[in-house]
């Protein structure tokens, strides 16, 4: 379960990944107001690929190639 204010001014939600797969909506509740979400510390490309599918804005890593070895095969698609 996961809770904040839209009361409280934010731009950002920072999450750690297992609240995500916890509760998905979050990211959908989470745009609804106007907030960006970023999602850390995602290692595995499974999880990145369902992030990205889920919309979010911002992925932390501690393997960076990884990720942008995905982003450059999915250019050239």
């Amino acid at each position: 379960f996961l809770f904040w204010s839209s009361q409280l001014p934010t731009e950002y939600l920072q999450i750690h990944r297992s609240l995500v797969k916890m509760s998905p909506k979050t990211v959908d509740r989470a745009h609804q107001q106007g907030v960006k979400v970023h999602v850390w510390t995602v290692n595995e490309l499974s999880d990145m690929i369902m992030f990205i599918t889920l919309g979010v804005e911002g992925i932390f890593t501690d393997f960076p190639g990884l990720m942008h070895g995905f982003q450059e095969g999915m250019r050239s698609l």
